[in-house]
């Protein structure tokens, strides 16, 4: 893994740093000029709050480093003198924390992405449905419309039948009832 590191001599200077460069870790020692180490990462923290945030300290400074710790929202802590593979694996486990984060935060970005377009999807679909519901109903008023037109029609058509057997002097009655049982079966 590669990793660029950056230094600063003072918590005001390292401010400076965090406002133009991005970081995903920050370790400070609990004692630095113009500002105190716990004064320090309590300001990133309210700034760059994903920001993970180690201190070191000594034993005689227990009592600030606790408060520090409180104030400052400090992820991990180690006491001076340090073994170098302590501060190696805290380290490791502090830029490891954040490319989770991040990843999880990408994750809920894709989520949230993937939700929108199920939900345009949705009212897409909901808009198909209630279109072809609208075109259905059209067409079932269509064919009522048709089917009472037909039996409209074939009632004249009966009509007018009846009419022409009626007007014919060499056809009687009994005629027609049959040509009207034929036509009713």
């Amino acid at each position: 893994q590669e990793f660029k590191l950056l230094l600063a001599s003072s918590g005001p200077e390292a401010l400076q740093l965090l406002a133009t460069e991005p970081v995903h870790l920050v370790m400070s020692d609990m004692k630095m000029p113009q500002m105190s180490g716990a004064e320090f990462l309590t300001e990133v923290a309210k700034r760059y709050p994903s920001t993970y945030r180690i201190i070191l300290s000594g034993y005689a400074d227990m009592a600030s480093t606790l408060a520090a710790v409180n104030q400052g929202q400090i992820h991990r802590y180690l006491q001076k003198p340090w073994h170098n593979q302590d501060l190696l694996t805290a380290l490791l486990d502090g830029l490891d924390k954040v490319a989770l984060q991040q990843q999880n935060l990408a994750l809920q970005q894709q989520l949230q992405e993937r939700n929108q377009q199920l939900e345009q999807f949705n009212h897409l679909l909901e808009q198909r449905v209630e279109e072809r519901t609208s075109l259905l109903k059209q067409l079932i008023r269509q064919l009522q419309y048709s089917q009472q037109q037909l039996e409209h029609d074939h009632h004249s058509t009966l009509k007018i039948l009846y009419n022409i057997i009626g007007s014919q002097p060499l056809l009687d009655g009994a005629f027609a009832q049959n040509v009207s049982k034929l036509c009713a079966s």
